[in-house]
């Protein structure tokens, strides 16, 4: 099955089997793509006052990145990071223009870390202390801002399973179902990887067999969830997700339809965030409402506040800005009516 991408620019990558002519280069061989993580190669990326230089090793670590880039692989990822030029606005159109390639892809990557680092930034920050409160409403109002421009993308993303039996479960019901076991990072919900990432980690020996038997892709709209980039400070392991925080997302059409989230929208965070937990500060409800152009109140759901936002920006913004503000659980109207039926709590 291809792996597609679609953007706003409507661009999309050639099937796999067309890569290697897609290069401007020779494809590089695993050996420089190790030596591209290697510490005397990050060492001669800058002079010894942290300036930029142009050398061998840089031109290298670029062609790295493009071509995992075209490879879709999460190589992409960890490479780019490595480059640290997060700064530097315009050093994809660079790198497009020296080597005659469309990087989309790498556009979205690196829209994806600028959203981490501030969910990064904001979550050092104690809501509590009056002093924080004009940074976390700039890191809301940025966070909003990367968001909308990540609602028009859609990708493929994939699924990993790590039992012959919820395999089987799955692609019965052509449906994923949401999973609490990485609360640790976004919240409870449904987990995909993108952007190459999560595709090939194994479980209790697992074989490549195994594996791709419990690998099953699916096109995601980007404005159905809340994207991060996991152990985004540690390159070596750095990968993306996305958590769609419903009770399952139907998988049917595979990658020829974007994959419709079912159930409640509920974004439950309560791990992270349990010194907030206690209560919602009035001004969180007032930083919402005029950044998201929402209505927002506060219920208590499960003997804590949660919030009720009603907006018409789509899930990738208001969440981004929820977790801006450690807000730990919020619903929509709709699904918090579901909800109170679903509990009988009416």
């Amino acid at each position: 099955m291809t792996l597609r991408v679609i953007d706003a620019s409507g661009y999309m990558p050639p099937d796999f089997e067309e890569k290697d002519s897609l290069l401007p280069f020779e494809p590089l061989a695993d050996t420089e793509l190790e030596y591209a993580f290697h510490d005397a190669h990050r060492n001669a990326l800058y002079d010894q006052d942290g300036v930029k230089i142009d050398s061998p090793e840089r031109e290298l670590l670029e062609k790295a990145v493009v071509q995992a880039v075209l490879e879709d692989r999460a190589d992409s990822i960890r490479l780019w990071s490595l480059l640290n030029v997060s700064d530097d606005t315009d050093y994809i159109d660079t790198l497009e223009k020296k080597y005659t390639v469309e990087l989309s892809l790498l556009r979205i990557t690196d829209q994806i870390f600028k959203l981490t680092y501030l969910f990064y930034g904001a979550n050092r920050l104690d809501t509590k202390d009056l002093e924080n409160q004009s940074n976390i409403i700039e890191y809301a109002v940025k966070a909003s801002e990367l968001a909308k421009s990540l609602a028009e993308v859609e990708l493929v993303a994939t699924h990993l399973t790590s039992t012959d039996g919820n395999a089987t479960l799955i692609r019965g019901s052509q449906a994923l179902l949401a999973s609490s076991g990485y609360q640790d990072y976004l919240g409870r919900g449904v987990y995909l990887g993108i952007l190459g990432s999560f595709r090939n980690w194994k479980q209790g020996g697992a074989s490549d067999t195994d594996t791709n038997k419990r690998l099953f892709r699916c096109k995601i709209a980007l404005k159905d969830t809340l994207p991060f980039i996991c152990s985004a400070s540690r390159t070596d392991d750095a990968e993306a997700m996305v958590n769609i925080p419903v009770e399952a997302l139907d998988i049917h059409a595979g990658t020829d339809a974007v994959a419709k989230p079912e159930g409640i929208w509920d974004y439950d965070y309560e791990q992270e965030n349990l010194a907030d937990i206690q209560e919602i500060a009035p001004w969180k409800i007032q930083v919402l409402e005029k950044i998201l152009k929402a209505s927002a109140r506060i219920e208590t759901v499960d003997r804590y506040p949660a919030v009720i936002l009603d907006t018409e920006e789509p899930p990738i913004v208001w969440l981004s800005v929820i977790k801006i503000l450690k807000i730990a659980r919020c619903f929509t109207p709709e699904s918090y009516k579901q909800y109170l039926l679903k509990n009988k709590q009416f």
